[in-house]
């Protein structure tokens, strides 16, 4: 249809996430007691349509549904802040966590996220603290210390993070989990403690980030168990993009420097017109070190087993 934004993964999870505190606020058990709230029938057909991810919601339209509840609900409060920035934060700095500029937002979004959590980290940037130390505000609760020990080094150890998780000695927040992600774009940017910020992000996916979306919907049956599902699932997808274009800018550069690898001639040295060359300097190998601590690596491992 002319006209129309084509909808994209962030705007169907944008869209649910608004959907699912609609539900909350006007303590809807599940999407027809929601749309007994609401006069338009055709407004009504569209909340099925929200919710399965078919289609994403418009600002003008959200502006018609916050009337139309503030008509029958005189203590509902608008949902759009969900859909414009993101869930309601624990932090005393934050109204609301900027996950959606953490999983789509510009470089420049990106690093914004990072300094509204610590805002001492812009001046460090200028001190010369080193980015692994600059994130105290996740790496301090994930591991005890400032500077943990390289678990990431270890691939066949359990990932430390999601087993304190699930064994009840590690509290995660959806403020944590956007400092998260914006922190393992930022690393992957500049190269910087790429290992480490894979090895934190795997972890959190592992239980962690599935329980904290579905707690952002605890007040409605509903939500619970399709929309947290579908946010889960979206944020996958989201991120297994990122990391896929990440992989493909790694082999670019792998295959520059085997191009610029010397070649040598193969053969006894007194034959002249030897057409035989080899390229020892083959660089090749670094794709499957590079894979195999991956994020990609580890969501098409979990959709196997799952």
């Amino acid at each position: 249809m002319v006209g129309r934004k084509k909808r994209s993964v962030l705007d169907v999870m944008k869209t649910q996430l608004w959907l699912a505190e609609l539900m909350r606020v006007t303590r809807s058990a599940n999407l027809n007691q929601l749309g007994e709230l609401i006069e338009d029938s055709d407004t009504k057909k569209l909340l099925y349509r929200y919710a399965s991810g078919q289609i994403s919601v418009s600002v003008r339209k959200m502006v018609d549904i916050d009337a139309m509840l503030g008509d029958v609900k005189a203590d509902y409060i608008s949902a759009r802040p969900l859909f414009f920035v993101g869930p309601r934060s624990k932090s005393n700095l934050l109204a609301h966590a900027p996950l959606w500029d953490a999983i789509g937002g510009s470089m420049e979004s990106v690093w914004a996220v990072l300094v509204s959590y610590d805002p001492a980290i812009a001046v460090q940037k200028y001190l010369g603290v080193s980015y692994r130390l600059r994130c105290a505000y996740l790496i301090y609760p994930l591991f005890n210390e400032l500077d943990p020990p390289p678990y990431w080094e270890s691939p066949s150890d359990a990932n430390r993070i999601a087993a304190n998780y699930r064994n009840g000695t590690l509290s995660i927040d959806i403020d944590q989990i956007t400092f998260a992600i914006a922190a393992w774009r930022l690393a992957h940017f500049m190269g910087d403690s790429i290992r480490m910020f894979n090895y934190i992000l795997i972890g959190l996916l592992d239980k962690a980030i599935p329980d904290v979306l579905g707690s952002l919907c605890t007040d409605a049956e509903y939500p619970v168990n399709e929309i947290s599902n579908a946010l889960f699932d979206g944020l996958l997808d989201m991120l297994t993009a990122l990391d896929q274009k990440n992989i493909d800018d790694s082999k670019s550069v792998i295959d520059d420097l085997n191009y610029h690898a010397p070649i040598y001639p193969v053969g006894q040295e007194d034959e002249e017109n030897s057409s035989e060359y080899a390229q020892p300097l083959d660089h090749s190998f670094l794709n499957a070190e590079i894979w195999r601590g991956s994020l990609s690596a580890y969501v098409a491992d979990r959709k196997q087993r799952f």
